[in-house]
């Protein structure tokens, strides 16, 4: 099936005021807030003020797409979905949240889904050109060319100089093989758009399958003047210029489209063989080496590697490389033969006679229906599983267009990478951080039911380590002085726990235990905070499986004494989440949301969980959940799992 690139149009920030209903006057403000974030592109931040919306008035479908749009541009395609189903179910003539929801679709590659909503969105609005446009998008990658046609000719009725229609026209006309109203198309589209080099490099493609390579290139070398930063237009010169018998010329083309796109397969492989061509056999290797690692069932790169490496006298190498390839490929006889005299070679004689036996069978009765039999020519289709084209470069199965609907953006945090971590457990403590995206508030009956002397400030909970100011460590000590006056005048289980939890914030972790346990033995079964504390700071100095143990055990004890304290569930998942206990952490993380459905926490850790444990879907649900409080985070780890 061919694939195309998808040519996305999207027009959402021009439709973020035609969404909704008039609120009050602090909802608008939040909102304006919130649109203001967007069009910066503070993504996370703008999520933060649409989500106090929701809090307030959650029969608003404003918010929810508005949010969609930040999950949307942060490539949390599900999350974006799920707000424009709350958003449609809200009002159904929403266009612009069927829309969204369609480009979410075509991102996870459900064309089929994107095109009835693109469909709904056209009954709404039957002259958006960015509509017919993606929904042209769907049919091609659903192989409905006749259907694409229809609607290119529906658009251009509308819009006659829309030169992105006229292009995909020519596609398909190219792929019919119907190359003078392909070059008519492209031509048309030139005249009206001369600067664009998505049509130059279209052409080019064209008349380079017809064979006229000096007059391709020069036409790579228009589009890739006028945009310098594109991979596939140095790919694609690249194999001209390989037709043209200029390997230095190809081989600087694959150097650029590497260093733009780092992940860029075809480039590497294709490099591959033009140094091995060359001689450049261990730079060579190094080229396969990148192609396995991204697809380690490329047979053909791994046959090339295994030449390479029996060049280079790794020979133990090369036999594993032939072996991998022959077990999918078992009468690919010069494979065989290969392998043989490498086995000969290490002085493997019976592996080499058996190879030899092999050899022999497969000619005496013939060559065996399944065996490959290489194909004319220098290049081959990207989707050629021929092994014994090993040698060819790859060429993609389609002209690519290459037109993407987003750039780079400094608010698009799923790019900055992060480490699969979990988040810390809860403490209890008297600061927590003043950051502008963390606005969930972390409320328990249990902690406001804690009684603490005058002097000190407001109790909390903390997942996140915050720095002290100066002011505050003297402030600590001055909470110890008066803590331990009161303590040697009459000692009680919160006076012991107050001082426990300055000495915890000042690291000073045996005094904070030793806090700990006076506090229990004066009253170890009503104070549940005790118990809480000492896990915390068990958890902080913990060296070995006992201390393990007897961290989970304070925590169980604590959530006898506190049943609904959500973020002792909390602590007890991040426990057994480290040791392995998967089910046993997910049941906790659960717990506490049940408590707690505003604890973002819960959500992310309980989404790694979930990944590790092999199920996806679940997990990006929790993660994008987390990321609609603000832990960034998650949007990068997403955007590595759907990848």
């Amino acid at each position: 099936m061919r694939k195309w690139r998808r040519i996305i149009f999207v027009t959402i920030f021009a439709a973020l005021a035609c969404v909704g209903t008039k609120a009050q006057i602090n909802t608008e403000r939040m909102l304006n807030m919130g649109r203001s974030a967007l069009m910066t592109q503070d993504y996370v931040l703008a999520m933060s003020y649409f989500n106090q919306v929701i809090q307030a008035k959650p029969f608003l479908p404003e918010p929810y797409f508005l949010r969609s749009v930040a999950k949307f541009y942060l490539e949390d395609w599900r999350g974006a979905e799920a707000d424009c189903n709350v958003v449609i179910e809200m009002n159904p003539f929403v266009k612009d949240a069927y829309e969204l929801r369609g480009l979410s679709f075509m991102h996870r590659g459900n064309f089929a889904m994107a095109k009835n909503d693109f469909r709904e969105a056209l009954v709404l609005d039957p002259h958006a050109e960015s509509y017919m446009h993606n929904l042209i998008v769907c049919h091609l990658n659903l192989d409905e060319c006749d259907s694409a046609l229809i609607c290119i000719d529906r658009l251009l009725a509308i819009k006659p100089k829309y030169t992105p229609a006229m292009s995909m026209r020519s596609q398909i006309m190219l792929q019919r093989n119907d190359t003078a109203s392909a070059l008519a198309d492209i031509n048309r589209a030139l005249e009206i758009d001369r600067y664009n080099a998505d049509l130059y490099y279209t052409k080019a493609i064209i008349v380079g399958q017809s064979g006229h390579f000096e007059e391709s290139e020069q036409l790579f070398d228009t589009a890739i003047y006028l945009n310098s930063w594109t991979s596939v237009y140095y790919l694609n010169r690249a194999l001209v210029r390989y037709n043209l018998n200029n390997l230095n010329g190809a081989m600087a083309d694959y150097d650029m489209a590497v260093n733009i796109d780092p992940s860029n397969i075809t480039a590497y492989y294709n490099r591959g063989i033009l140094r091995a061509q060359v001689g450049d056999d261990n730079r060579a290797i190094e080229d396969f080496d990148m192609v396995i690692d991204y697809e380690p069932d490329n047979y053909m790169a791994i046959f090339n590697r295994a030449l390479l490496r029996r060049t280079t006298g790794n020979l133990k190498g090369a036999i594993q490389d032939f072996t991998a390839v022959l077990e999918e490929y078992p009468t690919f006889l010069y494979g065989l033969q290969l392998r043989a005299e490498t086995r000969q070679m290490t002085g493997d004689i019976k592996g080499s006679e058996q190879d030899q036996f092999t050899l022999l069978k497969l000619r005496t009765e013939g060559l065996d229906k399944n065996d490959t039999i290489s194909t004319s020519g220098r290049t081959r289709k990207q989707g050629d599983k021929n092994v014994r084209n090993y040698r060819k470069l790859i060429v993609s199965d389609t002209p690519d267009n290459n037109q993407n609907f987003a750039s780079e953006y400094r608010g698009r945090v799923q790019n900055k990478n992060v480490d699969v971590t979990l988040i810390d457990s809860y403490c209890l403590t008297f600061y927590t951080s003043d950051s502008p995206v963390d606005r969930v508030v972390r409320y328990s009956n249990d902690i406001s039911a804690l009684e603490t002397e005058s002097f000190l400030p407001q109790l909390k909970v903390c997942c996140y380590d915050v720095p002290l100011s100066k002011v505050d460590i003297e402030n600590l000590y001055s909470y110890i002085s008066k803590l331990s006056a009161s303590i040697r005048k009459k000692p009680t289980v919160m006076l012991l726990v107050s001082r426990a939890i300055c000495h915890y914030l000042l690291h000073d972790y045996e005094n904070a235990m030793n806090d700990c346990i006076d506090a229990i033995v004066l009253d170890g079964d009503d104070m549940w905070a005790a118990y809480f504390c000492r896990s915390v700071v068990r958890q902080r100095t913990a060296r070995d499986r006992m201390d393990y143990n007897m961290i989970l055990s304070d925590l169980d004890k604590t959530i006898d004494l506190a049943p609904n304290f959500q973020y002792a569930y909390y602590n007890r998942a991040n426990m057994y989440a480290e040791s392995g206990n998967y089910k046993e952490a997910i049941e906790d993380y659960t717990k506490a949301i049940s408590i707690d459905k505003n604890m973002p926490e819960s959500y992310f850790n309980r989404g790694i969980i979930y990944v590790l444990s092999k199920e996806e879907n679940k997990g990006i649900t929790d993660l994008s959940r987390a990321g609609e409080f603000g832990i960034y985070q998650s949007y990068n780890i997403i955007k590595r799992i759907t990848q």
